[in-house]
């Protein structure tokens, strides 16, 4: 109730993505200074990336960021530096444990491919993809480890080109569009055109279960 009043969009994003927990505290912060979560999906990986970082997810300066994008691309940047100095080596193990994990859970969606004059779409198939994808995107898809979400499926648009316009994720429980982020996390001018074309072509996920 107190969601539902106080933060509309997480309320709705937490329905959505049927998830039942979320830092309440965090939450409470917001509240109590007026700010307004405008975009959950990115705004809860915020708040993970500070935990991560072992930054205090109970001081307004880090939960409640007058930039939201910026904050959140400068933790994902000092995360990725982080891995890549401390982590590089055990990284790679446990990335070839979930190459064949992710392969396992994900692979009947492997031939999904779908698009218009101007754009394609297609499932990202493995992690290295992925860990590609979020680098080239400057996002987080890879370094928050959605390649382990058990109900979520990424995917890639790109133009005729080859050219990466924006990651999307569908959630293939609920089968609806969860985010479709651009570089840096910010919509593109197709934005509403890559949302269209995966919402339309849905069954092709539903059939693929």
């Amino acid at each position: 109730e107190m969601l539902a009043k106080t933060q509309r969009e997480l309320f709705l994003h937490l329905l959505r993505t049927e998830t039942t927990e979320y830092p309440l505290h965090a939450v409470r912060i917001c509240n109590r200074n007026h700010y307004h979560i405008a975009e959950p999906d990115i705004w809860l990986d915020h708040i993970a990336n500070l935990q991560r970082l072992n930054l205090d997810t109970h001081n307004a300066h880090y939960v409640c960021p007058e930039n939201l994008h910026a904050a959140h691309e400068r933790l994902a940047n000092k995360i990725r530096s982080e891995e890549r100095k401390k982590e590089l080596e055990a990284r790679r193990a446990e990335i070839e444990k979930w190459e064949t994990k992710y392969r396992e859970t994900k692979e009947k969606f492997f031939g999904i491919c779908f698009g218009n004059d101007n754009i394609i779409i297609t499932v990202i198939q493995s992690v290295q993809e992925m860990e590609a994808e979020g680098t080239a995107m400057h996002h987080c898809v890879y370094v928050n480890e959605y390649y382990k979400k058990p109900h979520s499926l990424i995917l890639s648009a790109k133009d005729k080109q080859g050219r990466r316009i924006e990651t999307v994720e569908v959630n293939t429980k609920t089968f609806q569009v969860v985010q479709s982020r651009g570089v840096c996390n910010q919509n593109t001018p197709h934005h509403n055109e890559i949302i269209n074309l995966v919402n339309a072509n849905m069954n092709k996920i539903r059939q693929a279960i």
